[in-house]
């Protein structure tokens, strides 16, 4: 069973986490709590703040959205619909999100042996430019997809 079958893993479901749940299925891309909660109101199903900050907190520890930056100082979520250990690609031009496989190997696992730490866990985001937005880029006649006059991007990459 996936995290999209149980995107609150074994938690309770609600019908205002059911709602939540299903908005986040058809979200495109990274999202903010703010993006969420303005479809779900847009679609007629608005649920309180506090609830959907609930709700996502449950679905990250389920493993069914992982944080993925953040944007004007409001993090970004993105779908898990992939199970198993995993990391994310974000654009940082339209906040489209695609999973990739861990890139930790063994000489970089062996090399924080060596060090003497113990790995307890890690998170790797990856940003860039997505192949249709580095396409428009291009067809603009912009020899860096990144450079966009005036624009803010939609994500911030960490640090």
């Amino acid at each position: 069973m996936s995290a999209a079958d149980r995107p609150y893993g074994t938690a309770r479901v609600s019908a205002p986490r059911r709602r939540i749940a299903d908005e986040v299925a058809s979200m495109r891309g990274a999202f903010a709590v703010e993006d969420l909660v303005t479809a779900l109101a847009d679609a007629g199903r608005a649920v309180g703040l506090a609830t959907v900050y609930r709700a996502l907190s449950a679905m990250e520890r389920a493993g069914s959205v992982a944080r993925v930056g953040e944007r004007g100082g409001a993090a970004l979520f993105a779908r898990c619909a992939t199970g198993g250990h995993h990391h994310h690609l974000v654009c940082t031009d339209c906040g489209h999100v695609a999973h990739t496989a861990c890139p930790l190997d063994e000489p970089v696992l062996r090399a924080a042996s060596d060090a003497g730490f113990m790995i307890t866990g890690h998170e790797i985001v990856l940003y860039g430019v997505c192949a249709a937005c580095a396409r428009r880029a291009a067809g603009a006649g912009r020899k860096d997809p990144r450079w966009r006059p005036g624009a803010v991007p939609p994500v911030d990459p960490e640090p």
